[in-house]
């Protein structure tokens, strides 16, 4: 594993950061790749299980992580949040609007 994340590291960033995010979050390959495709953290949308709005992208500075609410609430795994570390955030913005499919 190391060394797979270490060569993914120098050659190829994109799926590096898809690797950590998964790794981080535990979201399936598909959730995340939804995520960096639709990547919007400015975005302000409502939440029904806290019941207010927010934006999608919120940091805690504090603890050093953020979470993105990614709102999926249907399927056989659900997925409202995906967390992350928050020196990821800058990786994912590099690759907003980048589509993959989980079969490339």
């Amino acid at each position: 594993m190391k060394k797979t994340l270490e060569y993914l590291r120098k050659n190829h960033e994109l799926y590096y950061t898809i690797y950590l995010l998964m790794l981080y979050s535990g979201a399936r390959l598909q959730h995340v790749l939804k995520l960096v495709r639709e990547w919007n953290p400015d975005q302000v949308v409502y939440i029904p299980m806290i019941d207010r709005d927010s934006k999608r992208l919120v940091c805690f500075e504090d603890k050093g992580f953020c979470r993105y609410y990614l709102g999926l609430r249907s399927g056989s795994k659900p997925c409202e949040w995906i967390y992350m570390p928050e020196e990821l955030v800058p990786m994912v913005e590099r690759y907003r609007g980048t589509m993959r499919n989980k079969d490339v």
